[in-house]
């Protein structure tokens, strides 16, 4: 049986006080015991030492397997994730590739779409034929085209359907010209027929308007000179001016321009204008003729003359009316100067006057 750790000690005192002889060997044995004791001692001291970091050890190795077994299935249910995520990456893919393949059409029918529309633009700029003017007449355009007048109109003889011609007085048109003549005539006076469509905006006379006119002959060389009697009056398109709902009826004093304007008075309260009275509800249609181009000879005037519509209100009688009023232009006020409305009477009307006068001339 091995012997403890104070019996080697005991051991060694012993074998150090019986030798006498041998006191100086058995003084090195017994330090060589006490070393060797000390030693064991201290592998003792290092196996409690081990055993205790074994035990924990052992602890957090059991911790760590239920770590594990909790981290394998972890990996499982990540696993389960990442297959999902895979599908999901993949569907997702898909759905990508046919977005970009749609993108791709997409771009390439703009991309069409401008090369279609550029190519249009240059065949209009190459149709549409730059026209300065100077010193050229409207008889002369006989050639089916278009053509984009542009300039001072200082000649009141170039064939223009305005009155205005002086320098400064700009215009801008685009003139289009139709040809419907056989290419093979008889000689007869019908076989040419040319039509000029003249879309005009006349900066001295403050509008634009769009005119047609039509020239027959026997051929275009009758049709070409200024001279020329072949050709027809121009025909000015009059449109109607639809001005809606007018709150304001002083806005009647702006319509000067030529042509035709309807509206109804849309406001909540009377109003008057040049002495007439409007009620709310009334509709109207205004005619307006403008003398801006006889300023060469005196004071330009224009007239406009309403046909006004009340809206009926119960039982009365609200029949419509016509008024004239006639406004002359201020040179030094630049603004027209309006007279007050005059009423256009009716037949029924002038017969009741007429009556009254008879029965007062028998008083």
């Amino acid at each position: 049986m091995a012997k403890t750790y104070e019996e080697l000690l005991e051991q060694a005192a012993i074998i150090r006080d019986e030798t006498a002889a041998g006191k100086n060997t058995a003084t090195r044995v017994g330090g060589t015991i006490t070393d060797a004791v000390d030693y064991v001692k201290e592998l003792q001291d290092t196996y409690k030492g081990i055993h205790a970091e074994a035990s924990e050890a052992k602890t957090t190795a059991n911790a760590a397997k239920v770590t594990a077994a909790e981290a394998k299935t972890n990996a499982g249910s990540a696993r389960s994730i990442a297959q999902s995520a895979l599908l999901t990456a993949n569907g997702a893919q898909s759905t990508v590739a046919g977005i970009a393949a749609t993108a791709q059409e997409a771009k390439e029918a703009a991309e069409d779409a401008q090369t279609a529309a550029e190519t249009a633009q240059t065949t209009a700029a190459a149709l549409l034929q730059d026209t300065p003017w100077a010193r050229r007449h409207m008889n002369m355009f006989t050639e089916t085209g278009e053509y984009h007048i542009h300039g001072e109109r200082t000649d009141a003889n170039d064939g223009l359907p305005i009155l205005n011609a002086a320098s400064g007085h700009t215009i801008d048109a685009r003139l289009t010209v139709l040809d419907s003549s056989l290419t093979n005539g008889t000689g007869a006076k019908t076989d040419t027929v040319v039509t000029q469509i003249l879309r005009l905006s006349n900066r001295t006379g403050g509008d634009g308007h769009v005119y047609v006119r039509t020239a027959q002959a026997a051929n275009k060389s009758k049709l070409a000179t200024p001279s020329s009697t072949a050709w027809g009056t121009w025909e000015k398109l009059m449109g109607v001016f639809e001005k809606n709902a007018v709150k304001n009826i002083a806005d009647l004093d702006t319509y000067t321009t030529n042509g035709m304007y309807s509206g109804l008075f849309a406001d909540t309260a009377l109003q008057s204008l040049g002495g007439l009275q409007f009620t709310p509800g009334d509709s109207f249609l205004l005619i307006t003729v403008n003398g801006y181009a006889a300023s060469a000879f005196g004071t330009p005037q224009l007239t406009q003359m309403l046909y006004r519509l009340p809206s009926k209100q119960g039982s009365e009688q609200f029949p419509a009316k016509m008024y004239l009023r006639t406004a002359y232009w201020n040179a030094a006020s630049k603004a027209w100067v309006w007279d007050i409305w005059d009423k256009i009477v009716t037949a029924s009307e002038l017969s009741a006057l007429e009556a009254r006068v008879t029965e007062l001339e028998k008083k």
